[in-house]
């Protein structure tokens, strides 16, 4: 059986993607797959389950990661995990065992998979605070500008004359072939006629 679950992440706030996932999948199974879909690396991610509305149903304890060392990228800190949530004072799912299945986990269709990237070098979230307006934009000179038109006008040009070139032989092959076909019809057809 599968189940469906929309996944956000911590750092790539516009993420949101639909993945179809085997209920008998382990939560480690789980978070490599998620590592293409996201970039954040399974030893690094932190997964927790919430209902439609936004609702915690399982998490990851904060405690339970292993300490990490300063980030190298200061404009990136996450924030720690929301409490494990309960229902009726009861614990519905816990996705800290790595070895656990989905089923086991109370996963159904339309939950949403947050994974909270704890990688203090993460690739994602240094792509995250990096805005486009610090991106050096190139600029070239007019004479530059016209230089490549000119470049690509001679490309262009060159590019047509060999086309036509090949459409002229090609045609010349084909009007041979028929020259020749039609010349082999006729001559069997007159050894053929007594």
């Amino acid at each position: 059986m599968s189940v469906t679950v929309f996944v956000t992440h911590s750092s790539l706030t516009d993420m949101n993607a639909e993945v179809k996932l085997s209920s008998e999948l382990s939560v480690a199974g789980v978070k490599k797959k998620l590592e293409s879909h996201c970039g954040t690396a399974p030893q690094h991610q932190q997964l927790t389950l919430l209902d439609s509305a936004g609702k915690v149903i399982a998490t990851r304890p904060w405690a339970s990661q292993p300490h990490r060392r300063p980030s190298r990228t200061p404009t990136y800190s996450p924030s720690p995990p929301p409490p494990l949530a309960t229902l009726s004072n009861k614990v519905v799912a816990s996705l800290d065992d790595d070895d656990a299945t989905l089923g086991a986990s109370a996963t159904t269709d339309g939950l949403t998979l947050h994974v909270t990237d704890l990688d203090p070098d993460s690739v994602a979230a240094a792509l995250a605070a990096t805005s486009v307006a610090d991106v050096p934009k190139v600029e070239l000179s007019a004479d530059a500008a016209a230089a490549r038109k000119a470049e690509f006008a001679k490309f262009k040009a060159i590019t047509l004359a060999v086309t036509l070139a090949l459409a002229r032989a090609l045609a010349l092959a084909l009007t041979l072939t028929l020259a020749l076909t039609l010349t082999l019809a006729l001559t069997l057809t007159l050894d053929l006629t007594p």
